[in-house]
């Protein structure tokens, strides 16, 4: 029987539940990766918070301004992110709600949707690295003036 895989799924059956399956976990990573750097830049800046008394002005200041650039982007990129997918949203109800609905009308939606969502992942690997590298140099700053200070203490 053509079109039928173990268990005696068909294709179509098998290509929606693994669509499922991988925007389930899209969905989970996405919101641990975002608990996690909210935790992460709420976490320096509380210890950046604790220590800046002691620490000389350009570690002081040049933390803070890599985290901070860090963080600027990270949310320039969540306010991009979510205009869209409101745009994505709002472009597949005016598709759904046309009169006489026609399968051609979905493909053309998924093929634009499939090109912006391109282009966007393309601005993430950017924004990603950018706030993945300030975030570690103003954390390794701050790391390294907290091991400097411990050391002049013993």
């Amino acid at each position: 029987m053509a079109g039928t895989g173990s268990g005696g799924m068909d294709q179509r059956q098998f290509l929606t539940e693994l669509s499922a399956i991988q925007k389930s976990m899209f969905d989970q990573t996405s919101n641990y990766t975002k608990l996690v750097l909210g935790l992460g830049y709420a976490g320096f800046f509380g210890a950046w918070a604790g220590a800046r008394t002691n620490l000389p002005p350009v570690e002081q200041v040049g933390s803070a301004l890599l985290i901070s650039l860090s963080l600027f982007a990270y949310i320039v990129f969540e306010i991009l992110q979510a205009g869209f997918l409101s745009r994505a949203a709002i472009d597949l109800g005016r598709t759904i709600s046309k009169p006489g609905l026609q399968i051609s009308a979905l493909q053309q939606y998924q093929q634009r949707t499939a090109r912006a969502q391109e282009r966007f992942f393309r601005w993430w690997s950017w924004v990603f690295s950018f706030s993945a590298i300030t975030g570690v140099l103003g954390a390794l700053i701050l790391i390294v003036a907290f091991v400097r200070f411990l050391w002049k203490m013993l």
